[in-house]
């Protein structure tokens, strides 16, 4: 499934200080008023009124822990993408987070349903009051235990709020290893104006530009630079080009980087490209070979060659900084996608 993400902007998860002073203002407005019949004696009063007040702080704990609940949700149905970067960001099990919210939710409806019965049957002013602090501090402390995991709750929410929504008919993912030239890529195939630098890693995380073929749109996604190097040990910068190829992709466009003085060589990004090609299943391919204008006479003939004998795909050379051949390019990524093959439901 690709969602949109501006229900993460619309969620405040707040934190355990900033609920005690949303139950602290709430409390201080909690009266009686013309709820109550006149002439109740005083201590009839005070019960109602301790009642009202352990209601208004038990359900501002509920409408928070409800809150998260629903932050959790919403990352478990926008898909596999963002539930690994929310993953990656907070190091928590979706899960299990979710789990332990419910669980909270029902402990605190049992704390507050014990303390009412409580407040009902005191028979002093002095045991309400008592019961009702020792109440409100136990509602309280359900949140207040979660307060590791709330913290990194709403770091991750923050984090996926700033992310681009990948809205389209299809996605093209562009990968490959840093410095091939993906950003310039994006930004000549698109609208898009990802920063483009000179040292690798420039860009750490997806960015996204939109083709509107007439027919379709195809997102194409710029990602992260991946280095030669088993998954489990990649960077937080790297991964996030994993789980985009692995999660967003309908297509991906894979760039080699031409240039004799590229930062890696041809058998360091033919490396990277086994992994991506793993990572990417039975989805298509298509091979890209950057950077053509820096290669002397022939020579962007036989890497190409050579490229093609090696992967099985003849990669298409292309100058993503001069423009050259990325309308062909263009035309091979929406002939692979409109040839049967849609995205998959997640």
């Amino acid at each position: 499934m690709v969602v949109s993400l501006e229900e993460f902007k619309r969620i405040r998860v707040r934190s355990f200080k900033e609920l005690y002073d949303l139950v602290d203002r709430r409390l201080k407005g909690v009266t009686l008023g013309g709820h109550i019949t006149p002439g109740l004696r005083g201590d009839e009063r005070a019960r109602r009124l301790m009642l009202a007040k352990l209601s208004a702080a038990c359900n501002s704990v509920a409408e928070e822990l409800a809150n998260l609940e629903r932050a959790l949700a919403l990352i478990r149905t926008a898909g596999g993408f963002y539930q690994e970067v929310f993953k990656l960001y907070t190091g928590l099990d979706l899960e299990e987070v979710l789990e332990e919210v419910r669980k909270s939710r029902r402990i605190l409806r049992s704390i507050e349903g014990r303390y009412r019965e409580g407040i009902k049957g005191a028979r002093e002013r002095g045991e309400l009051a008592s019961l009702f602090k020792e109440g409100l501090g136990r509602c309280l402390s359900v949140y207040k235990r979660l307060g590791k995991t709330v913290g990194k709750v709403k770091q991750g929410v923050r984090e996926l709020s700033r992310m681009p929504s990948v809205r389209g008919d299809y996605v093209a993912v562009i990968a490959g290893m840093p410095q091939v030239g993906k950003s310039t890529l994006l930004s000549k195939l698109t609208r898009a104006k990802p920063e483009i630098g000179v040292f690798p890693f420039t860009t750490k995380t997806i960015i996204v530009g939109h083709w509107d073929t007439g027919g379709s749109v195809v997102v194409f996604v710029d990602t992260p630079g991946i280095l030669d190097r088993p998954v489990d040990e990649m960077n937080e910068i790297e991964l996030k080009a994993v789980y985009a190829v692995k999660y967003l992709a309908d297509i991906v466009v894979y760039v080699f980087d031409a240039n004799p003085n590229a930062y890696y060589n041809i058998d360091q990004q033919l490396k990277t490209y086994e992994t991506v090609r793993r990572l990417l299943g039975e989805k298509p391919i298509i091979t890209v070979l950057n950077k053509v204008d820096t290669l002397p006479g022939g020579e962007a003939e036989e890497t190409a060659a050579k490229l093609a004998g090696l992967t099985g795909v003849k990669p298409i050379p292309v100058s993503a900084l001069n423009g050259f051949n990325l309308d062909y390019l263009k035309k091979a990524v929406l002939e692979e996608l409109t040839a049967g093959r849609r995205r998959p439901s997640q």
